[in-house]
C-alpha cells in the first residue's frame, strides 16, 4: 500500500431503467451468471452467448428466462443491443468487445484486465422501492459486498412503508404546484406524524404531511422557547401569569389544543413556554390564551423573548443550569422545570420531539451543576431570601420567623433558617393534613392560614412562599396589626407568585416588605465555577444542537430509538416489580441503561442516518465508496 491519495472514481453512479432493453451477456461462467440474474431482474431481454454454461446459467435458460446460443461470440451480436457485458474467459475477447463497443456507442461492462468498461455493477440494497447502491468503483467487490451487508442489517423494515407515504404526498403536492424544500419535509415529519406512521395510519399520515407541507417555508416547525423574566419585563407582568395548580392545567389544556407538544415553566421570576410548532401557532395562541390574562396596563411593558432550534436549546439549558437565574447558579430550577415536564406529561401536551429534547437538557443541566458543585440549596432564590431576612433580623437566637407555605420553597426555607440557628420557627398552611405530619416530621409548631393575623403580632419576620392565588392579608387589615405590635418592625421577605402581601405595604409604619426585585444585587460576586460552567455549556450545548439536527434529518432514526426506549421502560418495569429499590438506586440504574442503550445504538443509529439521509425527495439512493 503506498501513501499516494487515489484520485476519486470517474464512474457517475445512475438508475438505469432496463425494462425491455436488450442486453447481451457474453459467456456463461458464475460470474456471469450473477449479472444475467441481475439484468432478468431488471426486465431486461437477455440474450446469452457462449460455447458452455455454468449450473446456476442453465437453471435460468432451462426455465425459459434467458435466450442462449450456443457458441462463440461474433461480431454481429452487438448490433441493436443497448448494454454489453463481456465476461468471456478470453481477456483478448473481452477488450475487442469493450472496443467495438465504444465505437457503436453501446454500453458496455468488461471483465478485461485492463479495464471495467462504461458501467460496473454495484453491490444493491432493495427494500421496497428503495434502492440503495455501494460500489467501491471496482477496487474492492468484497469491501461493496461487506458494507451492503452492514447496512441492510441495520436498515429499518418500515422503510417501504415511509417512501410509500412520502412518495403519494409527493405526488399530490406537485398536482397542486407546491414544492417543497428540503428542510420543510423534515419539520413536517414530526412526533405526531411518526405516531400516526407506527400506528398504521397512512392515509392519516400522509394527508398531515401535505398539510404541514402545503405551508410557507417560514411555517416550518422548530423547538421554540418564549417567555418573560426579571432580566426583560416588570415582575408585576409575570405575577399577572402566574398559576396554581388547577390554573396551571387549565392553561396547558388551552395550548394542547393550539400547539403539538407545549410545556409551561412559571416561577417566581420567568414565565416560559416550551413547545414544538410554527412560530404562526405560538403566536395565534399566545394571543388567544395567554395574553388575555395581562392587564391592559402591562401590556406595553412587557418584552418577551422568542427564541428557536439552537437558541431555544441554549437558552432552556441556561436555564436548566441556573444561569439565567436572578440568583447565578441556583439550584431550584431543576426541580421547578421537572416538575413543569411532569405536569405537561399529565395532561397529554409533552410528547416528542419536545420530550425527547427536554430529557437530553435535564441530563446535561444535572451532570454540569453535579460537575461544577453548584447544587448548595443556599444559592437559591429562597437562599437569598433566607439571607434578605437574617440581614435585616440581626441575632437569631430570640427571633421569631413565620414561614407561610409547605411546599418545597417552604421546607427549604425552613432547614436554612434552622442551619442559620433560628430557634423559634413557625409553619403556615391550608392543608390540616399537611401540617399534621410536617409537625410530626420537623417538630415544628405548624398554623392554618385562619391564624394569620395574630401570628403576624408575635413574630419578628415572615418569608412568605404559598402557592395560594391571591393575597393572604389587604393593606387596610394589616394596619391595625402593627399598631399592636412592639417596637421592632415586622420583616416580610415575600417570594410567593403572585405576592401574598400587597405592595402598598410597603408604605406602613412599623413593616419592611422586600421582595424577588430585592435579591437582584445579593450576589455581586463572580463565581469562577460559574464561569466555567458557562464555557462546558457551550459544549453542551453544540452536543445537544448536533443530536436535534440529526433527528430531524432521520425521522427514521427516531422510529427505531423509539422501539429501543419503549424496550428499556418495560425491562426496567420489569426490574422494579422484582426488586425493591430505593429512589437514588433507580436513579443509578435508569442512568447507566440510558447509557448502555446508547452505545449500543450509536453505530446502527448512524447507518440508518447516512442510508435514509435523502429518502423524502423521493429518489433511489446511490453512494459510490
Amino acid at each position: 500500500m503506498t501513501g499516494n491519495v487515489t484520485a476519486p472514481s470517474s464512474y457517475y453512479p445512475l438508475m438505469l431503467d432496463l425494462r425491455g432493453k436488450r442486453c447481451l451477456v457474453v459467456g456463461a461462467g458464475k460470474a456471469a451468471a450473477k449479472r444475467i440474474r441481475a439484468l432478468k431482474q431488471a426486465g431486461a431481454v437477455v440474450k446469452v452467448v457462449a460455447p458452455e454454461a455454468s449450473g446456476e446459467a442453465l437453471e435460468m435458460i432451462a426455465d425459459g428466462e434467458v435466450e442462449w446460443e450456443k457458441r462463440d461470440y461474433v461480431q454481429d451480436d452487438l448490433e441493436g443491443q443497448f448494454l454489453v457485458l463481456a465476461m468471456s474467459d478470453s481477456p483478448e475477447t473481452n477488450e475487442g468487445i469493450e472496443e467495438l463497443c465504444r465505437r457503436k456507442g453501446i454500453l458496455v461492462c468488461s471483465n478485461s484486465s485492463q479495464s471495467s468498461g462504461d458501467v460496473i455493477f454495484p453491490s444493491v440494497i432493495r427494500k421496497g422501492e428503495i434502492t440503495i447502491a455501494i460500489s467501491t468503483g471496482g477496487r474492492s467487490p468484497a469491501l461493496s459486498r461487506m458494507i451492503r451487508e452492514e447496512l441492510e442489517a441495520a436498515l429499518d423494515e418500515r422503510v417501504p412503508l415511509l417512501c410509500e407515504v412520502l412518495g403519494d404526498a409527493r405526488r399530490e403536492l406537485k398536482g397542486r404546484g407546491v414544492k417543497a424544500a428540503y428542510e420543510q419535509w423534515m419539520g413536517a415529519m414530526d412526533g405526531h406524524f411518526l405516531k400516526l406512521l407506527e400506528e398504521g395510519k397512512l392515509r392519516e399520515a400522509e394527508e398531515r404531511l401535505i398539510l404541514s407541507l402545503s405551508r410557507p417555508l417560514g411555517g416550518r416547525r422548530s423547538l421554540l422557547a418564549w417567555g418573560l423574566s426579571h432580566r426583560t419585563s416588570p415582575l408585576s407582568a409575570i405575577e399577572a401569569l402566574a398559576c396554581d395548580a388547577s390554573s396551571r392545567e387549565e392553561l396547558l389544556r388551552e395550548l394542547k389544543g393550539r400547539l403539538e407538544s407545549v410545556v409551561l415553566l412559571d416561577t417566581c421570576n420567568r414565565f416560559e413556554i416550551y413547545c414544538y410548532g410554527t412560530v404562526e401557532e405560538l403566536k395565534e395562541a399566545m394571543e388567544s390564551v395567554v395574553f388575555k390574562r395581562l392587564p391592559a396596563r402591562e401590556g406595553p411593558e412587557i418584552q418577551p423573548y422568542l427564541k428557536a432550534d439552537r437558541e431555544a436549546i441554549r437558552h432552556i439549558l441556561r436555564v436548566a443550569c441556573g444561569l439565567d437565574s436572578m440568583i447565578p447558579g441556583e439550584s431550584q430550577i431543576r426541580s421547578q422545570l421537572r416538575k413543569a415536564a411532569r405536569a405537561a406529561d399529565s395532561v397529554g401536551a409533552l410528547r416528542n420531539p419536545l420530550r425527547e429534547v427536554l430529557q437530553r437538557i435535564m441530563s446535561s443541566a444535572r451532570e454540569l451543576c453535579s460537575e461544577h458543585k453548584v447544587q448548595d440549596p443556599e444559592n437559591s432564590v429562597m437562599g437569598a431570601a433566607v439571607e434578605l431576612l437574617s440581614s435585616r433580623l440581626g441575632d437569631p437566637r430570640d427571633k421569631r420567623v413565620l414561614i407561610i407555605g409547605t411546599g418545597q420553597a417552604g421546607l427549604t426555607a425552613f432547614h436554612l433558617l434552622r442551619k442559620r440557628g433560628y430557634g423559634n420557627l413557625w409553619l403556615m398552611g391550608g392543608d390540616p393534613d399537611r401540617l399534621s405530619y410536617l409537625s410530626r416530621r420537623l417538630g415544628v409548631e405548624t398554623l392554618h392560614y385562619d391564624a394569620l393575623k395574630e401570628t403576624l403580632i408575635r413574630v419578628d419576620g415572615v418569608i412568605s412562599a404559598s402557592s395560594r392565588r391571591g393575597q393572604l392579608i389587604g393593606r387596610e387589615e394589616l394596619e391595625p396589626l402593627l399598631k399592636k405590635r412592639s417596637s421592632s418592625p415586622l420583616v416580610i421577605v415575600d417570594i410567593a407568585v403572585p405576592r401574598d402581601f400587597p405592595r402598598d405595604c410597603s408604605g406602613l409604619r412599623g413593616i419592611v416588605l422586600l421582595g424577588i426585585e430585592d435579591m437582584e444585587n445579593l450576589h455581586p460576586v463572580k463565581d469562577p465555577q460559574l464561569e466555567e460552567m458557562e464555557k462546558r455549556l457551550e459544549e453542551e450545548t453544540e452536543r445537544i444542537c448536533t443530536w436535534w439536527e440529526e433527528r430531524k434529518s432521520s425521522p427514521l432514526a427516531v422510529l427505531v430509538r423509539r422501539e429501543a426506549l419503549d424496550f428499556k421502560e418495560k425491562t426496567l418495569e420489569e426490574i422494579y416489580s422484582r426488586l425493591k429499590l430505593s429512589d437514588e438506586e433507580r436513579s443509578f440504574l435508569e442512568e447507566k441503561i440510558e447509557l448502555l442503550l446508547n452505545r449500543a445504538l450509536h453505530r446502527p443509529m448512524q447507518l440508518v442516518k447516512a442510508t435514509c439521509g435523502r429518502l423524502v425527495q423521493g429518489e433511489a439512493v446511490s453512494d459510490r465508496r
